[in-house]
Parts: C-alpha cells; structure tokens; sequence
C-alpha cells in the first residue's frame, strides 16, 4: 500500500470503527477458520477502497485496522482450496448415520440431532439437554422424506457456491413447523448440506 492507500484506509476505519468491529473477528485466540475469514474480509475492504490486495497489503491493513480498532486482528491465509478440504473432514466428524444424495446435494443430519429425537427413535451421537423433540413418527426415514428434501432443495437454491464457502440456514424462523440449523459446503465441486432440526412449540410435530 502506499501512503494515500494508507490514509485512505485509516480514515475510513475510523469512520467505520463500529461496522468493522461488527463484522470482523476481533480478539486475540481466534480458530483458523476465523482468521481466514478475517485475511478474506481484509482483501474485501482493500479491493473495495481501491487499494492493492498483495499478502504484503493485507499486512499493512492489518496493522492499520489494529491501530483504528483498539483491537487484536489475526489473518491467516487461506490454502489454495479455501480450507474445503479442512472443512469436509469436519464435517464427516460431525454427520449422523442419517444422509441422502438428492438433487446432486449430499445431505446428513449433524450428530446434534440426537437430542432433537423421541427417546426410542435417536440419531446423531452428541449428548445434550434441553431442546423441542420430535413424536416417534419422526425416524431416519421420515427425515429423509422431509427434512433432507427441504435442505436440499434449499441448497439447490443457492446457485453457485465458491470453492470451500459454507453459507447457513437460519433457524429464527420456522418452515412449515421446523426450525433448521445447519449449513451448505462445496468441497470438491460438490454440494454438501451438514444440519439439526426440531419442531416448533405450536408443531404438531413436538412430542
């Protein structure tokens, strides 16, 4: 960067103090996954002022925002694949046994499914309280039939997706009684959708 890119970024900074710390993951301690996304937003800002987008550039911008921000800002850049291959391997962590190919979209309920079940139909591994369950009418194969279908179509949806981008489902709001917490990785070329559900208070759903 040099110097006006410099003043031009610090400025802005200071304007933007608020929106930035909003939206960037500040803070000393942060994942990989989050320092990633910060050297992405970084680029961002910089193609968005007009500035270079060199490695040496985001440096510079770091130190600046750091110095704006009053805040610990950790990048680190991401590998050729945008972490797909990091984020896929989790992801296989983290699946049930409940999974289906439809519409082209690999689609699997989480391990955290498990607490979202009726006692005697259970899928997914990880235990946990508290949460609405689903009636017994409501197994693997019926979440085939239902929930996957939505997800995938729901992905489907998304159109084109960046290599090693995940984007999530919100699950403020419910769809047809079901709140969905989950979220589309393309890895490989391939759409995968990794999530939880469970029904409403008002579901006809709820046990």
């Amino acid at each position: 960067m040099n110097q006006q890119q410099k003043r031009t970024l610090t400025e802005y900074a200071k304007a933007h103090k608020v929106a930035l710390l909003g939206s960037l993951r500040t803070g000393a301690g942060r994942g990989v996954e989050a320092k990633e996304a910060n050297f992405n937003d970084v680029k961002d800002l910089l193609r968005l002022q007009g500035c270079n987008i060199t490695d040496a550039d985001v440096a510079d911008a770091v130190t600046i925002l750091k110095a704006q921000l009053g805040r610990e800002l950790e990048v680190q850049k991401p590998p050729a694949d945008n972490g797909a291959a990091r984020k896929k391997l989790q992801l296989d962590a983290d699946s049930s046994a409940v999974k289906k190919t439809i519409k082209n979209i690999d689609v699997r309920l989480d391990n955290d499914q498990l607490k979202h079940q009726h006692p005697t139909k259970p899928i997914g591994t990880r235990q946990k309280a508290g949460g609405n369950r689903f009636k017994d009418t409501c197994d693997a194969e019926w979440h085939k039939d239902n929930t996957l279908k939505h997800m995938a179509d729901w992905a489907v949806g998304l159109g084109a997706m960046a290599e090693g981008t995940q984007t999530y489902h919100g699950q403020a709001v419910p769809v047809n009684g079901i709140h969905y917490e989950g979220f589309c990785l393309m890895a490989g070329g391939q759409k995968y959708v990794l999530f939880h559900c469970y029904p409403s208070d008002d579901s006809d759903l709820k046990l």
